[in-house]
């Protein structure tokens, strides 16, 4: 396959989303796909002169960027023409609420969207910003969610965002969160880091992120004079806060309490080993890749309850409510007193990340391109209109000869208690096939049932094949016999 993915920031910009793109599409690359990044001209702070690149296998092209909106988006309209021209099988949009996804509408080729959750709370933006965001979403963004063939969540918090507020339909929407590279789980050496930065053996409590107002790092200075016996290190490039958290230091007369600036990756991993607590206070985080990496080296976390937070801690980590300093303080007392509830939470912890790697999560996405492409094919064929199936019918769009194969499924197996968690519409759309529950997909959940149907099922071969010549037109309807076998 050949895949584009489509990016406001790639290469060498580095965060959240970029890192996602990044790994995801290495890979790809290594299970032999070839892969393509359109991005803006852009950096954090200008423009970038290369037009094109490749950087590790990934052929990067970058577009002209008119202009900025804040964070809001850039505008580079010449990605609407590439798109349109594109040979790619998949096209593959990365963050919601950008100009450039509405060049979705540029193609017929599959279209799959992470939005990368960015419900930002409106106190963290700007009046105008917001004003935007909700033209957008009203004129472009529903449009555009609806025209995606799939949309991947970062957190099971995102899916239920997506149904509320856009009503994204429940089978629309797949789970694909981020990750780590599985060499992130060797553990570290604790003591490199402590010699490095000449720390004491006094506990440690982390971090780590980019030093900028909305990560919270303010609480955490303000919690520090309550626990003299403990040394908060802040670690991470300066966002435009350090200053800022410097003089409130000195305002509160605080001695255990440093900075180490910017650290590299095999830094940030002896850090986590080193530290007795990670705090991660962000008041909002799409997803929170750092509570990954404190597991990855047995690091006991607490978290703020914001954004995507409260799901990638789990149960293996604390969350305290934003904002609220009292009950962060409360937090941090318990962990710091508390030695076997931090071993069981660092323990649980390592368990939970371990299901987040990379290379995992590169062999799903691989398979949802698969798929997507297989329904893809079945809507060329075949479109759903009204009808008697939940409203719904699948009809024709090309005349089918006896014989010929009409629609191919896409059937998901399921566990009893993925099954209980379905909710009640999607369970209208399982069957059980040689005592196995199976969720049926678009267009085929959509198939009627008739007693002179045009098609019969088959399946073993997962598909609905023509029992008579059927026009562009007909509704395609099928044999109820087998649906359950």
């Amino acid at each position: 396959m050949k895949i584009t993915f489509v990016t406001p920031f790639f290469y060498p910009v580095m965060g959240g989303a970029e890192n996602h793109v990044f790994y995801l599409a290495q890979e790809l690359i290594k299970k032999g796909h070839e892969v393509e990044v359109f991005t803006s001209d852009l950096d954090r702070k200008g423009k970038i002169k290369e037009s094109e690149e490749t950087h590790q296998g990934i052929k990067i092209r970058r577009f002209k960027t008119w202009f900025r909106i804040g964070d809001f988006g850039s505008f580079f309209p010449g990605i609407f023409k590439a798109i349109k021209e594109s040979d790619s099988d998949i096209i593959h949009m990365h963050c919601y609420r950008h100009p450039f996804n509405s060049a979705a509408f540029s193609t017929k080729k599959p279209v799959i969207l992470t939005p990368h959750y960015p419900n930002y709370p409106k106190e963290l933006r700007k009046k105008y910003i917001n004003l935007l965001i909700a033209l957008f979403d009203r004129l472009i963004g529903k449009p555009v969610l609806k025209r995606c063939n799939k949309i991947l969540v970062i957190t099971e918090i995102e899916r239920e965002w997506l149904k509320e507020k856009f009503h994204v339909p429940q089978e629309k929407i797949i789970l694909l969160p981020n990750g780590i590279p599985h060499s992130y789980l060797k553990k570290r050496n604790p003591a490199t880091f402590k010699k490095k930065f000449n720390l004491s053996n006094k506990p440690i409590i982390l971090c780590l992120s980019r030093l900028h107002k909305s990560k919270g790092f303010d609480r955490v200075v303000m919690a520090a004079g309550n626990f003299p016996q403990a040394r908060f290190v802040l670690a991470g490039i300066d966002g435009g806060f350090r200053a800022e958290l410097e003089t409130l230091v000195k305002q509160l007369n605080l001695s255990n309490v440093s900075f180490t600036g910017e650290l590299t990756e095999e830094e940030k991993l002896q850090a986590y080993a080193a530290a007795t607590i990670f705090i991660h206070p962000s008041h909002f985080e799409g997803f929170g890749i750092v509570v990954l990496e404190a597991f990855s080296q047995e690091t006991c976390v607490l978290s703020s309850n914001k954004g995507g937070l409260p799901w990638v801690v789990g149960d293996a980590g604390l969350t305290f409510e934003d904002n609220n300093l009292n009950d962060l303080k409360e937090k941090i007392n318990l962990l710091l007193k508390d030695k076997k509830l931090r071993e069981k939470l660092a323990i649980k912890g390592r368990k939970r990340v371990e299901q987040f790697t990379w290379e995992k999560l590169g062999a799903q996405l691989e398979e949802i391109y698969k798929k997507t492409m297989q329904n893809s094919q079945n809507l060329d064929d075949a479109v759903i209109g009204k009808g008697n199936m939940f409203g719904k019918a699948v009809f024709a769009n090309r005349d089918f000869k006896k014989g010929e194969v009409v629609i191919n499924y896409n059937l998901k197996p399921l566990t009893e208690k993925e099954f209980k968690n379905l909710s009640e519409y999607e369970k209208n759309f399982t069957h059980k096939h040689w005592g196995i529950t199976y969720l049926y997909s678009e267009p085929e959940r959509y198939v009627a049932h008739s007693q002179n149907p045009n098609t019969k099922q088959d399946l073993k071969a997962q598909c609905d094949i023509a029992v008579k010549d059927i026009k562009k037109g007909d509704e395609i309807t099928t044999d109820a016999t087998k649906d359950d076998v």
